[in-house]
């Protein structure tokens, strides 16, 4: 029968050393951690929070899943909308009372349906642009609708040659000035 030996630890790796290091590396964890969600809460929190903090305080409520999808539409995240919105129509509303008679179906539609919207008013506007290039309205509707698609620099073109034909007008100046600070 063989005796149970404990471990043996030299003078210069004592017990203590191997104690304290192991309380000073949780308390240092602890402390990352802490400092870690302190980080992400200033600057990692999504700008639609209170909408989904609404959302998750009333789970029942057709309403708040109507609002968070407005968000994340607005925010281009699409499909997510489109579930909130299917989510829902499956609730029962609060008060039946819609606004002019529309739904959530509606808004669907309605969002489905604006990408190929967006799409025509850009072709629309960029023929009147080539038809009537001393039309400044034209160049302000097409660059608003070639930012709405992305093209950016086709958005700060046209805006630059609205601001050329008439440099008096401030609503062109801060569309030219927006346009500079996007990337």
């Amino acid at each position: 029968m063989t005796c149970l030996q404990f471990p043996h630890f030299t003078r210069k790796f004592s017990a203590s050393l191997v104690f304290y290091g192991q309380n000073s590396l949780l308390w240092t964890g602890l402390t990352l951690l802490f400092l870690v969600n302190i980080y992400a809460k200033v600057n990692l929190t999504p700008s639609y929070e209170k909408e989904l903090l609404q959302m998750l305080q009333k789970p029942f409520s057709s309403l708040a899943h109507e609002t968070l999808a407005q968000n994340f539409w607005q925010q281009g995240l699409i499909s997510a909308a489109q579930r909130e919105l299917r989510l829902a129509q499956t609730l029962p509303k609060e008060n039946n009372v819609s606004v002019l008679g529309a739904s959530t179906e509606d808004e669907l539609i309605a969002w489905t349906s604006e990408p190929a919207l967006v799409k025509a008013s850009y072709e629309y506007w960029k023929t009147v642009v080539s038809a009537k290039p001393d039309y400044r309205d034209a160049y302000i509707s097409f660059a608003a609708a070639a930012y709405q698609l992305g093209f950016l620099d086709e958005a700060k073109t046209a805006a630059q040659t609205a601001m050329n034909l008439n440099l008096n007008n401030l609503e062109t100046a801060r569309l030219v000035e927006f346009f500079g600070k996007t990337k």
